[in-house]
């Protein structure tokens, strides 16, 4: 994991603007507080620590490849681990969260399935994808060289070898499986200097738009102009939108 103080910022600032949606429907779905949680790609920890101060009776185990960020606590447990080709258990989670992990992986279907047979019945899985708007084909509030710069990024993640829209197949994929299951997607305005998304775009832009270019996704001068305008503070639509799937495995 980088672990640089430019990236554990903006991937706390990630989660900070993410945890109110992931929270939300937590609390909708966790049924009691002795619950055994296993939380996929935990990042800097803030869901699994928000886990482990809810379930008062439980446990949360707290797993990514690299757990340089985490920091065990009651309740608490951290576990490095390739949701990939590790052992998850079968039947063994009350609970099983993961959030913009499976987009990057290249069996990210076959993981669902692994994540769907490690849960005891009754237990909930809620899947948090991201999908990669191409603003290219939008009107509303897209600023114009902000579309061009959504359109490189979706082309970035393709050729990193993620799917851009796989937060939209999952409630397909759980529904190929057997599944009741219910989803939301929430897409983001901001604006430099908002604290939220709008700032999230300024410090992320300048690191992508560099990589943009070395791909030849944009010409420096389309890159410098997507990195001035996205620092303009006029308001624009962010080029990804979450979407969060929840399902409950049936009680047999």
């Amino acid at each position: 994991m980088n672990t640089t103080d430019e990236y554990v910022s903006q991937l706390e600032n990630y989660e900070r603007l993410l945890d109110p949606i992931t929270t939300s429907i937590l609390k909708k779905i966790i049924p009691r507080n002795d619950l055994e949680c296993l939380e996929i790609g935990a990042g800097a920890g803030s869901i699994a620590r928000w886990l482990a101060d809810r379930i008062s009776q439980g446990r949360v185990t707290a797993t990514d490849v690299d757990v340089t960020l985490l920091t065990p606590g009651r309740r608490l447990h951290v576990r490095v681990l390739d949701v990939q080709s590790d052992e998850i258990g079968c039947r063994t989670w009350d609970l099983v969260h993961v959030r913009s992990v499976l987009t990057y992986l290249s069996d990210r279907t076959q993981v669902v399935r692994r994540l769907i047979a490690a849960l005891k019945p009754g237990g909930h899985l809620l899947i948090e994808e991201p999908y990669f708007v191409d603003l290219t084909a939008c009107d509303q509030i897209a600023l114009e060289t902000v579309r061009h710069y959504s359109q490189a990024l979706r082309q970035m993640v393709t050729h990193a070898g993620a799917d851009a829209q796989f937060g939209l197949r999952v409630p397909q994929i759980l529904t190929d499986a057997g599944l009741q299951c219910e989803s939301q997607v929430v897409g983001f305005t901001g604006r430099a200097g908002d604290g939220g998304w709008g700032d999230f775009m300024v410090s992320r832009s300048s690191l992508e738009s560099r990589r943009m270019v070395e791909l030849g996704l944009l010409s420096e001068e389309a890159a410098a102009a997507a990195v001035r305008q996205l620092s303009s503070g006029i308001e624009h639509r962010i080029p990804m939108q979450m979407c969060s799937t929840w399902a409950t495995i049936p009680a047999r």
